[in-house]
């Protein structure tokens, strides 16, 4: 069953080149299957690394531009999930976007102190954050018909609406571009 989210459209219209897009939330609320969602119909060539990742950490908390650029490439998107892992995100991200004025960027966390807490002062004038809760009532009673939200409304209200985790494995592109990914890392070129 697909649940388009609500805040779907609202976070494509503001990854724009020179604002980072935040994306918080707990964890299992569906972050990375609204990216998954989301770079499904992206069209130019992006970049996602894990911020979990060490060697993800060592370049992107750098500070050091010409590092940050040559990791980047020609990629039109970065998109970096669990960003609060990495050293200094907001100061690095902050370097990305005023080096690189044409890339758009993502960054998610589970973690919503840690994240806004690094990436607040840093990126002032230069961010969009957005808060993603537990799928809603509005979103699941798009997706059946009325009786069943009316059934399934009084083990909702009990255990709640997390979806489960979504597997990066199944990430597909189509047309004429191509997807290589490793453990942490994803990249598609057209």
């Amino acid at each position: 069953m697909k649940i388009q989210r609500i805040i779907q459209s609202q976070v494509e219209s503001r990854m724009v080149p020179g604002k980072v897009v935040v994306l918080l939330g707990p964890r299992q609320v569906g972050k990375s299957t609204l990216l998954k969602d989301i770079l499904a119909k992206e069209k130019s060539p992006f970049l996602f690394v894990s911020g979990e990742d060490r060697a993800t950490q060592a370049w992107l908390g750098s500070q050091h531009i010409e590092t940050l650029r040559q990791n980047i490439g020609q990629h039109q998107l970065l998109v970096v999930d669990e960003a609060q892992h990495v050293p200094l995100i907001g100061l690095n991200l902050k370097l990305v976007v005023d080096h690189l004025p044409q890339l758009r960027v993502l960054a998610t966390g589970s973690s919503s102190f840690d994240l806004s807490n690094q990436t607040g002062e840093p990126l002032v004038g230069r961010k969009w954050e957005f808060e993603l809760y537990p799928i809603s009532q509005l979103e699941l009673a798009a997706t059946e018909a009325p009786f069943q939200t009316e059934e399934r409304l009084p083990q909702r209200l009990i255990y709640g609406s997390y979806r489960k985790s979504s597997r990066r494995s199944g990430w597909r592109t189509s047309g004429n571009c191509s997807t290589t990914s490793s453990t942490a890392i994803f990249t598609k070129t057209c």
